[in-house]
């Protein structure tokens, strides 16, 4: 929680394995967290090139996280890397 330069580093690995879609959300959020914005908002145009129609409901029904205050983390980055509701 909180941690997201080592985030954006483990996703940014990640997709160069070809991960699903809802792994690239956390790289949006953390970059969005940071104010990274011009970057925050490429991860969620790259998103949405994998994820077409992705919203913020779809992340929260497709993450595998139950922890609600790290849900509420992503959730809040995304709104910021303006993902739609």
């Amino acid at each position: 929680l909180g941690e997201y330069e080592q985030a954006i580093e483990a996703v940014q690995k990640a997709i160069e394995r070809n991960v699903p879609p809802i792994e690239r959300t956390t790289l949006a959020a953390s970059l969005a967290h940071l104010g990274r914005d011009i970057e925050a908002q490429r991860a969620r145009e790259a998103l949405q090139a994998v994820w077409p129609g992705v919203t913020l409901d779809g992340v929260r029904v497709r993450s595998l996280i139950v922890a609600p205050e790290y849900m509420d983390r992503l959730l809040s980055g995304l709104r910021i890397a303006r993902v739609p509701n």
